[in-house]
């Protein structure tokens, strides 16, 4: 399967569980759209910017109203309240486990050059 292919399969089952979720008259991107968009940087994991960088060198075909890296940043930290509202978060099997990735997204693990990781390799290897 190819990554757009993926992508597409993806969206597809994102927006059939969203479907009763309405779009903001303002909004450029459908809720189903940003879940998609989401649950992609929980897979392909990284920092924003470069998933930022991936995604409109990639697949900005697939997604061409996607905004600025901080306002879709932004958005990501809104992703588990769309899913709350959705009634994605309380089902469990099939297709729908995917939606549980994306409640982590505000916890991700630092990656191993930000600053905190940085620094507790610090301390290890002075003791």
């Amino acid at each position: 399967m190819t990554p757009p292919d993926f992508i597409l399969a993806l969206f597809y089952a994102v927006d059939q569980e969203m479907r009763d979720v309405p779009k903001h008259p303002e909004a450029k991107l459908s809720p189903s759209e940003v879940v998609t968009l989401a649950l992609l940087y929980a897979i392909k994991g990284g920092g924003t910017r470069a998933f930022y960088r991936w995604l409109t060198r990639d697949s900005l075909a697939l997604f061409p109203h996607v905004p600025e890296r901080t306002r879709l940043a932004r958005l990501f930290q809104l992703s588990p309240t769309l899913f709350q509202e959705a009634g994605c978060l309380e089902r469990s099997g099939g297709s729908s486990c995917l939606f549980h990735a994306c409640t982590n997204l505000s916890r991700r693990r630092p990656s191993r050059n930000s600053p905190r990781s940085l620094a507790e390799r610090h301390e290890t290897n002075s003791q």
